[in-house]
């Protein structure tokens, strides 16, 4: 067992003696990079991940659709011949057979639109959804950090963001709470497609380990959970082709839309 995990042991050793002879994890200027306990950093890395993960959740959703009108037809034509074989011996079992079917096509019908319908989504939390919301709340208030270089460094977007927005009006950090709700539970139930809950509570933990220790807002901290979502997201998209099409059409338009915001 030792010797199978012996290359993570080993960088977990190494990662001890880092912090006992650097004393701390910052490397180089420390005073500007203190730890914290920033929680709204994990509603910041969902909704990152929704934004650029939307082109695969679009394809996504039709291939979805079009694979159940599929099967759906499947079955109907299996359960139409079945009955016209069976119409005088089986009718009852054919009834019920159909019902049954019926009902496994709508409920799955029902699942892909609760996946990526949001409105869907709020609703069916119900009595969850306020407690869920307070926390949220007290979690942005208790918990909101602004670095200094968020507000100084005009090359990055989120300067942009914070300067126009979340601190230009008061209650502005509040307003996108149901987007970030709605982000949290969309990487669950993408990842829940094909993987186990004990996976999806790691990642998430693992997540919140790297990125709530740091007070500044910085996309590229985003970049290793991103892609560790991105590497097992949507089976349905098995064709390497609609990979490439989609990964460089985003890539192309956010080129495009950074020329243009510093150019013009």
């Amino acid at each position: 067992l030792i010797s199978k995990f012996f290359g993570f042991i080993l960088v977990g050793i190494l990662f001890v003696l880092f912090l006992l002879i650097n004393k701390g994890i910052v490397v180089g200027d420390k005073s500007n990079h203190e730890s914290s306990l920033h929680i709204p950093q994990l509603y910041y890395f969902s909704t990152f991940t929704l934004l650029f993960s939307f082109p695969s959740i679009i394809i996504s959703s039709l291939l979805k659709r079009l694979n159940n009108n599929n099967n759906n037809s499947n079955n109907n034509n299996n359960n139409n011949n079945n009955n016209n074989n069976n119409n005088n011996n089986n009718n009852n079992n054919n009834n019920n057979n159909n019902n049954n079917n019926n009902n496994n096509n709508n409920n799955n019908n029902n699942n892909n639109n609760f996946i990526y319908d949001p409105i869907k989504f709020i609703l069916s939390l119900n009595i969850f959804i306020l407690p869920i919301i307070i926390l949220i709340i007290l979690s942005i208030y208790k918990f909101t950090y602004t670095h200094l270089f968020l507000l100084s460094d005009n090359r990055h977007y989120t300067f942009y963001i914070w300067n126009r927005f979340f601190n230009r009006y008061e209650f502005a950090k509040y307003v996108p709470i149901p987007l970030y709700i709605y982000s949290c539970w969309f990487i669950w139930k993408v990842l829940r497609e094909n993987k186990t809950k004990l996976w999806c509570l790691f990642y998430f933990i693992s997540t919140c380990l790297v990125l709530l220790p740091s007070p500044l807002v910085e996309p590229r901290y985003y970049i290793v959970p991103f892609f560790f979502f991105q590497f097992n997201q949507f089976h349905y998209l098995n064709n390497q082709i609609t990979k490439k099409l989609k990964d460089k059409t985003k890539n192309s338009l956010d080129n495009n839309g950074t020329i243009g915001r510093f150019f013009y």
